[in-house]
């Protein structure tokens, strides 16, 4: 409670999944947290592949800073990817190759209209079409049905079931490996079978998962 890791999760995840499953509803097939080579230790929220876009939900707490956004805009255009950023107000503005739509923080009505752009955008074939069917709170249930789904098939532990050996059940308490996403910049607490104990964070353990000290990363 009051975690501000969990918090931005919790708050972003929210919106990213209303994207995804109105996306899937008109047969798009998604990739989330999508990561290719050329986009380096970068990676996509979303990614449609058959149209070669990407998503991205940018939360005001967490954009202040525009150098890594423009570095991925940058990324993306050298790599022929259209980029939607659905930024909410108070990001700062700046130009660049992304298409950028902007909403208000909380607001459902603005959501369900950047939904409806991202899927014209997406499909030239049903751009002309205005009777899109989105209705975020009718749909709520169904869209936390898909959090929850898609919170097991992320987690660290589906990702990487090697972490449950060097996972600190002690000193991480409550928290499970299948309850944080493989992505998470969460810090938690690993220890090694030779007992090399290191906090890091959790999407640094899915791309390294080893204990530092045994591999000679750490002395």
């Amino acid at each position: 409670r009051n975690c501000p890791i969990c918090a931005k999760e919790m708050h972003i995840s929210f919106p990213e999944k209303a994207i995804v499953f109105y996306l899937m509803k008109y047969n798009f097939v998604v990739k989330e947290s999508y990561h290719a080579p050329y986009l380096k230790n970068k990676e996509f929220d979303i990614y449609i592949e058959d149209v070669n876009i990407a998503i991205e939900y940018d939360g005001k707490a967490w954009h202040k800073n525009i150098k890594r956004d423009i570095e991925k805009d940058s990324i993306s255009d050298n790599n022929g990817v259209k980029l939607i950023r659905i930024r909410e107000i108070g990001c700062p503005n700046y130009d660049s190759s992304s298409i950028k739509y902007y909403v208000t923080a909380g607001s459902i009505r603005e959501l369900e209209e950047a939904i409806r752009f991202v899927i014209r955008t997406a499909n030239s074939a049903i751009e002309a079409n205005n009777n899109l069917d989105i209705n975020i709170e009718r749909d709520r249930t169904l869209i936390y049905e898909l959090m929850e789904l898609s919170e097991k098939s992320n987690s660290i532990l589906s990702r990487r079931p090697e972490v449950e050996i060097f996972w600190d059940k002690e000193l991480n308490g409550i928290l499970n490996p299948d309850q944080v996403s493989f992505s998470s910049t969460k810090v938690v607490k690993f220890v090694c079978p030779e007992g090399h104990k290191w906090e890091g964070k959790v999407r640094n353990f899915y791309l390294s998962p080893r204990c530092p000290f045994c591999s000679g990363e750490q002395i």
